[in-house]
């Protein structure tokens, strides 16, 4: 009797087995038809947003690449919209926009325009909505090392004139401008190309700069003399620290100029650190800010 039970439940164990993997074999095969048929209707798998590390001729657009850091040991894709101007033919200069700290708004679409309108093909840098940062968040992500990740992804396509590269950034956008100087310059091999200039807006002026490690470029600072969360009086001082180490360094301060000029919106608020703050609208600083910038892309560009 003993035997014949225990040859019985050996019996039902293997056939409890048998069912278990047949059932996961055939949900399995359910998993891979419904990706088919999500790959089939053009969908991608989830967290991949069009992730490219190698950029071919038609493409543009929206997409994601790898970034090489986490901010607050939280990963993610980077993204940004690469968009060439009406036609161009060619290899085309490229700007690389860099957004403030609310991510990409008036002010970076407005810059992208203006620099089509130039003959510029844009790539608008979005660090801020993959690693869902809020807006008004004080958790602002401060990483250089993606405009050097997004360069060396875009330094792949055939469109894009290498010889002809510049970084612009706003407000946070600008400190993560200057800031990636110096490590494009370290990483020159791995990136595989350096930008001929930096563009800082109302921003990148607070922070300690090694100096003597950025990058051979030119390099542009434009605040409003009106603005307390970035006082002129700094970024003037940032900008003599680099043009006494050689670089081509010149700040540009706009007259009745606050934070954020060349955006749509009005803010006005107390800040702990910096006191009354105001942001607010101001087309001519904007117009003057758009002339200055062009002017020193089409000097560093000219013969490139």
């Amino acid at each position: 009797m003993r035997r014949t039970a225990l040859a019985a439940a050996a019996i039902l164990t293997l056939s409890l087995t048998a069912f278990t993997i047949t059932v996961a074999a055939q949900q399995r095969e359910a998993q891979v038809a419904l990706s088919e048929e999500a790959v089939a209707a053009g969908a991608r798998p989830a967290g991949s947003h069009n992730l490219k590390s190698r950029l071919h001729r038609a493409d543009a657009g929206l997409f994601s690449f790898p970034t090489s850091t986490a901010w607050q040991g939280n990963e993610a894709n980077i993204r940004g919209t690469l968009e060439f101007p009406g036609n161009a033919t060619g290899r085309v200069p490229l700007v690389v926009v860099v957004p403030g700290a609310d991510g990409i708004d008036a002010a970076e679409k407005g810059w992208a325009s203006y620099w089509h309108s130039q003959g510029y093909a844009t790539f608008l840098l979005d660090y801020v909505a993959p690693r869902r940062v809020g807006s008004g968040s004080r958790n602002i992500p401060h990483a250089p090392a993606d405009v050097a990740d997004a360069l060396k992804v875009l330094a792949t396509h055939p469109r894009i004139d290498t010889g002809k590269v510049a970084v612009q950034g706003l407000s946070n956008g600008a400190a993560m401008t200057l800031g990636s100087s110096a490590l494009l310059r370290a990483q020159a091999r791995r990136i595989g190309v350096q930008p001929k200039a930096y563009i800082m807006l109302y921003g990148g002026c607070q922070q300690d700069l090694a100096v003597g490690k950025i990058s051979d470029a030119a390099y542009l600072f434009l605040v409003g003399d009106e603005d307390t969360l970035t006082p002129a009086g700094r970024c003037t001082a940032t900008q003599e620290a680099i043009a006494e180490h050689g670089r081509d360094a010149r700040t540009v301060v706009l007259a009745g100029a606050y934070h954020g000029f060349d955006g749509n919106d009005y803010k006005d608020f107390q800040d702990r650190r910096f006191g009354h703050v105001i942001v607010q609208p101001n087309r001519a600083a904007r117009n003057e800010a758009r002339v200055e910038a062009g002017a020193l892309l089409n000097r560093v560009f000219a013969g490139s």
